[in-house]
């Protein structure tokens, strides 16, 4: 750990990926790494009876706690002055089924996650997702 522990080493936290797994808990993941996070990438998956299957859920309703995780992405943006995030992985919602995209980087789909993230960072008194950290799409 001394020889890389620098501020310059940190990483990309995707919470699909991480809670994907039954074994991994992404919120205490974010807790103890988020200092060296500089980038969220937010999504929920749904695990399935088989423990190696998942589905991409809704932004809100997967098996990862977005709630929570919002919860300490807001703490450490606060310490660290900014800690981007995205919505990632949109449903194809409405025209986006006639567009083409990278599969599950569908444009409408992918604004209703960011409307649901935003929403819920302002909901639990942030306003971070309001003052310059808009994510790219």
């Amino acid at each position: 750990a001394a020889m890389s522990d620098s501020p310059a080493n940190g990483f990309t936290f995707c919470t699909g990926s991480i809670g994907a797994h039954p074994e991994n808990d992404p919120v205490t993941m974010l807790e103890r790494f988020g200092d060296r996070v500089y980038f969220l990438h937010l999504r929920s998956t749904r695990r399935e009876k088989n423990p190696l299957s998942f589905h991409e859920s809704g932004h809100l309703t997967g098996d990862v706690d977005i709630v929570q995780i919002a919860r300490i992405a807001l703490k450490v943006s606060r310490k660290s002055g900014a800690l981007p995030y995205r919505p990632d992985h949109g449903h194809a919602l409405l025209d986006d089924q006639s567009s083409a995209s990278a599969p599950g980087y569908p444009l409408i789909g992918r604004m209703r996650g960011l409307a649901e993230l935003r929403g819920l960072f302002l909901g639990i008194g942030g306003d971070w997702a309001c003052h310059g950290q808009v994510p790219r799409l």
